[in-house]
């Protein structure tokens, strides 16, 4: 335990910082986080479906 502790305010000084104050609520605020970030990015590509029918409806003829 000792050398993860030296690992941590090493490394990471700033999570040491954090953790010292927060405890455990540094991994719930951490998860939540990515979860959020996870769930952002689905929505952005459910964009991508209406963007394709939309640009179906405007074909370019080359032959003009």
């Amino acid at each position: 335990m000792n050398k993860l502790k030296k690992f941590i305010k090493k490394y990471f000084s700033s999570f040491a910082y954090f953790y010292s104050y927060l405890r455990n609520k540094v991994f719930i605020a951490f998860f939540l986080s990515v979860s959020v970030s996870v769930l952002d990015s689905m929505g952005l590509v459910m964009f991508f479906p209406l963007l394709e029918a939309i640009d179906k409806g405007k074909d370019v003829n080359p032959d003009g």
